[in-house]
């Protein structure tokens, strides 16, 4: 599972319903992956659903499992994804 979301800060909006799942499957592959536009480019961050309260107190100064700007290298980010 990945929960997508976007931002132009450094803040996270997670629902207190969607850390509670992120939580509670932490031992699965549940990811957030977010999508930051800031004046220097875009950046993409991979955080394990084990960070989600951390990504809402701390928002993206949470250290990521993977962090990519702009040009996006996607394979980089696949085998992460399917592994835990």
């Amino acid at each position: 599972m990945i929960e997508l979301k976007t931002t132009q800060g450094n803040s996270v909006r997670l629902s207190p319903h969607q850390v509670s799942f992120l939580t509670t499957h932490k031992h699965a592959p549940v990811w957030v992956l977010i999508h930051q536009s800031h004046r220097n480019g875009e950046s993409i961050f991979l955080y394990s659903g084990r960070d989600a309260a951390s990504l809402v107190k701390n928002g993206l100064q949470t250290e990521p499992v993977l962090r990519l700007d702009m040009p996006f290298d996607w394979i980089e980010i696949f085998p992460l994804l399917t592994t835990r």
